[in-house]
C-alpha cells in the first residue's frame, strides 16, 4: 500500500514589512518572546545538517551555520505538530513561522523560510523529500539564506509520526558549533571478495563481477559516529561515492560481507558507526583493471556532526 508523504514551504521575502512595521512587531513580540535555551542537534538533525551543507558546497554555496534561535524554533513546531496531530505552517497557537521565529527571539529584517515535512525518520530520506520538490529545493539552495535551525520530533499517535521543521533565515545571530573534531580512520584492501553493486550511481545489485573490498575502521578515542556519505577515489581515476555532483558508481556499505547493505534505495546512507568499530565497502570493477597492484585508494567519510575524515591504502593482491 502506497502512503502520501506530505511536503509543504512556506517563505517569503520579508523585508519591506519588517521595516514598515517593525517598531509595532518589536513591541508586541516583546511580551511573548521565550527565554531562549542553547540547544543541541541530535544525530539525524545533524545528519540533515551535514547533507544539506554537503549539497550547498556542490552548487557553489556557503554552507549554513546553525541559529540557536531557529533552532529552537523548528524544535518546538516539529514537537507541537507530533504532540497534536497536524501538518501546517500555522501552528497549535495560531501563528505563522514568522511570528514563532520571532516569538524565539530571529527577529530581523532579512529574509526568512521555512520548509516542513513528515513520515521518514531518517534524515537521508527528508533530504530526498525535499531535493525532489523544487519548491524546497529551491530554499535549500537560496544564496539568501545564511542560517538554518532544524528540529526532529516523533509522535507515536499522530498521523505521520515523524514530523521535520527546517526554517531558514539571512541574518546571521548567535549560532551553534560542533565541538567533535574530524575523527580517525584506517583504511586496507580486502581483495575482489564479493559481487554486491554495480556500475551506475544507484546500481545496488551485482553485475556479474567481484568488487573491490575494503575494510573501514574508526579508530578507539573517537566516540560513536553518524556516517552521512561515502567517497572513493584511485589514481587510475576510478570514483565511487553515495551521493556526488560528479559522475560516479555507487558504494556498498555493509556491516559484514554477507549481510543487507545499509544503503538507503537511492544508494544513500546514514548508519551509526560504533567506537573502534569496522565496516565494509564495496566498489564495481570494470573490465578487472580498477584494482590491480600498486593502485592508491583514497576515502572520505563524512558524518553527521559536519566533519569528516580521509584514509588511504594501495591495492597489494
Amino acid at each position: 500500500m502506497s502512503k502520501t508523504i506530505p511536503l509543504r514551504r512556506q517563505g517569503v521575502r520579508w523585508l519591506s514589512s519588517l521595516a514598515a512595521c517593525g517598531l509595532l512587531l518589536c513591541l508586541v513580540l516583546a511580551a511573548t518572546t521565550r527565554a531562549q535555551s542553547w540547544p543541541t542537534l541530535e544525530s539525524e538533525e545533524q545528519a540533515f545538517l551535514d547533507l544539506i551543507n554537503g549539497y550547498r558546497q556542490e552548487n557553489g554555496l556557503e554552507p549554513f551555520l546553525v541559529s540557536a534561535a531557529l533552532t529552537n524554533s523548528s524544535k518546538w513546531m516539529s514537537a507541537d505538530m507530533a504532540q497534536k496531530n497536524y501538518f501546517s505552517h500555522t501552528d497549535s497557537l495560531g501563528r505563522n513561522p514568522f511570528v514563532r521565529m520571532a516569538d524565539f527571539s530571529y527577529n530581523y529584517n532579512t529574509w526568512m523560510g521555512e520548509n516542513i515535512a513528515a513520515g521518514f525518520e531518517l534524515a537521508a530520506y527528508t533530504f530526498l523529500q525535499f531535493k525532489n520538490s523544487p519548491s524546497h529545493n529551491h530554499s535549500m539552495l537560496n544564496p539568501d539564506y545564511r542560517v538554518i535551525g532544524i528540529g526532529r520530533a516523533y509522535g507515536g499517535n499522530s498521523a505521520y509520526e515523524w514530523y521535520w521543521t527546517i526554517d531558514f533565515g539571512g541574518y546571521v545571530d548567535q549560532t551553534i558549533t560542533s565541538n567533535q573534531t574530524a575523527p580517525t580512520l584506517t583504511l586496507s584492501y580486502a581483495g575482489k571478495l564479493r559481487d554486491r553493486v554495480g556500475q551506475g550511481p544507484s546500481a545496488l545489485d551485482g553485475d556479474g563481477m567481484l568488487d573491490g573490498v575494503f575494510t573501514v575502521t574508526l579508530q578507539p578515542g573517537n566516540g560513536s559516529r553518524t556516517v552521512t556519505a561515502l567517497e572513493l577515489n584511485s589514481n587510475s581515476g576510478g570514483y565511487w561515492a553515495t551521493a556526488s555532483a560528479r559522475p560516479f558508481w555507487i558504494i556498498g556499505a555493509a556491516g559484514a560481507l554477507d549481510e543487507q547493505l545499509n544503503n538507503l534505495p537511492n544508494g544513500a546512507v546514514s548508519f551509526t558507526l560504533a567506537e573502534g568499530g569496522s565496516f565494509f565497502i564495496f566498489a564495481s570493477d570494470y573490465n578487472d583493471i580498477l584494482f590491480r597492484p600498486g593502485t592508491r585508494f583514497t576515502l572520505t567519510v563524512h558524518f553527521s556532526a559536519g566533519s569528516a575524515a580521509t584514509a588511504s591504502t594501495v591495492a597489494i593482491n
